[in-house]
């Protein structure tokens, strides 16, 4: 999780202070020593060390905003969570117009799957400051959990006005888009991603799938194929391929694309399913034969559709 500029900024000009002022000078004010060691700590990358000097600082000093926002983003940085989202609790308890805190809080709450309490932390960083885009962002990321797509556009929009070269908020933009059926918008949404950043093999497999949305499936193949050229493991872009040959009669295209496809992902029943499919279209029944053998270990249900699929309705 990366923490917004202002903050990067922070913790620069923190570490300049405290090599000028050595921590034992601090000794008479205790709480400001053992946050000022919290911070040496974590910008040195010793987290349990940052997260003990903070703790000290809090339990001395329980309204010590500053220090459990140290805390909760430190937590953060060791996975911990449910202790990360108490310690920002306290911060924005104690600070409520910090708009760096609630990001944070709605990071961690996101991460625990409280969406509602995230999309709550990101509007109140919002109201304070309205131009931080990776609170849009993240809002955006929290109403797609949420089911409230629309208002998940709206700020995407938001983000990548303040900030134009946001290649993953134009992402999951066209994702958004693409859920509404709105294939066209999407397929921009998703050129403008890859606009951005050439080497993006997902939103490659996004505009593919906003072609095939819009029925354009050369279009389509070329996104699909584009994909795997910049990711060779990405199964899913292989079996979308295999999936638009089969529909559009290139059986034996489909046929590898799936066996691309079933090779990085072999428990896939679906694949095997539409594989066997293809083989069957193709008149190969043996290849057909193999698939259902496999099938049969993988998904019982499937396996009789394709039974009957291959020896007709009824034949045993």
């Amino acid at each position: 999780m990366t923490a917004p500029p202002n903050i990067r900024t922070l913790y620069l000009l923190a570490a300049i202070i405290i090599s000028l002022c050595p921590l034992q000078t601090l000794a008479e004010t205790t709480e400001q020593y053992w946050y000022n060691e919290g911070l040496y700590n974590a910008i040195n990358g010793d987290y349990n060390s940052a997260a003990m000097a903070y703790g000290h600082a809090v339990s001395l000093k329980p309204d010590y905003a500053e220090a459990y926002y140290g805390l909760g983003t430190t937590y953060l940085k060791l996975g911990r969570v449910a202790d990360a989202t108490e310690a920002l609790r306290q911060a924005v308890k104690l600070r409520p117009d910090d708009p760096d805190a609630n990001y944070f809080l709605a990071e961690a709450c996101y991460t625990l799957g409280k969406f509602k309490d995230a999309a709550d932390a990101y509007r109140q960083a919002l109201r304070v400051e309205p131009g931080f885009a990776e609170a849009h962002y993240g809002l955006g990321t929290a109403y797609d959990a949420l089911g409230m797509y629309k208002e998940e556009v709206e700020e995407y929009a938001h983000a990548v006005k303040l900030k134009p070269g946001y290649a993953a908020a134009y992402y999951n933009m066209g994702a958004a888009l693409a859920q509404q059926g709105m294939y066209k918008d999407a397929a921009d949404a998703y050129n403008n991603a890859i606009r951005i950043k050439p080497d993006y093999a997902e939103a490659q497999f996004g505009l593919g799938v906003a072609c095939d949305g819009l029925g354009m499936y050369a279009d389509e193949i070329a996104a699909y194929k584009e994909a795997v050229r910049l990711k060779p493991d990405f199964a899913e872009a292989y079996l979308d391929m295999g999936e638009t040959y089969l529909k559009t009669g290139a059986y034996a295209d489909a046929v590898e694309a799936y066996k691309h496809g079933i090779s990085l992902k072999p428990e896939y029943p679906e694949a095997h399913f539409f594989l066997a499919t293809a083989y069957l279209k193709a008149g190969d029944v043996d290849g057909a034969v193999a698939e259902y053998n496999i099938l049969k270990k993988l998904d019982v249900e499937k396996a009789l559709r394709l039974y009957d699929m291959i020896y007709g309705e009824g034949e045993k």
